[in-house]
């Protein structure tokens, strides 16, 4: 009897530890790379279900242009300095980086990129956000007060020109 209360113990124990998600919590060495890309201690998150301007892509307003790709990175970094940041691991994307769920002070990351106007959904990985780009896009928000090039579409365009 007391070793299936033992054994009944451990596999509870186990089963506590599976419900927690694995991730990482850091306070000092959070440094935002651009709008959708963090590096914590020595590792490189993308937010999953977003994607921001490229840091040195510039958008338009008014036929001028505005440096839109630093000034989502410099929202990113506003978010996260003095904060302790939790990143909970998503996945691999298409270029190789660890993609991550990221909460600062319990705020979602990437649904504040996206409501800030400073990225855009993903559509096929994070629906939850479409509603929070439309909401951005109907108050100008960030990048929505101009014209801008997808980034998807900008990257294609950077790496085809760099060929």
């Amino acid at each position: 009897m007391r070793r299936s209360f033992v054994a009944t113990l451990i596999l509870m124990l186990a089963a506590a530890a599976a419900a927690i998600p694995f991730g990482v919590s850091a306070l000092e060495a959070v440094t935002a790379i651009d709008g959708d890309t963090l590096e914590i201690s020595g590792t490189t998150y993308r937010l999953f279900g977003i994607d921001a301007p490229e840091r040195y892509q510039t958008c338009t307003v008014l036929e001028k242009p505005w440096a839109c790709g630093g000034q989502a990175r410099d929202a990113l970094t506003g978010l996260t300095a003095g904060r302790a940041v939790e990143c909970t691991p998503a996945g691999i994307d298409d270029t190789g980086y660890a993609t991550a769920r990221c909460r600062a002070n319990g705020r979602d990351l990437a649904a504040v990129m996206v409501q800030f106007g400073w990225a855009l959904a993903v559509r096929a990985e994070a629906p939850e956000y479409l509603a929070i780009e439309q909401q951005a896009s109907k108050d100008r928000a960030g990048i929505w007060r101009g014209d801008f090039v997808l980034p998807s579409v900008f990257r294609r365009i950077v790496n085809t020109a760099a060929k």
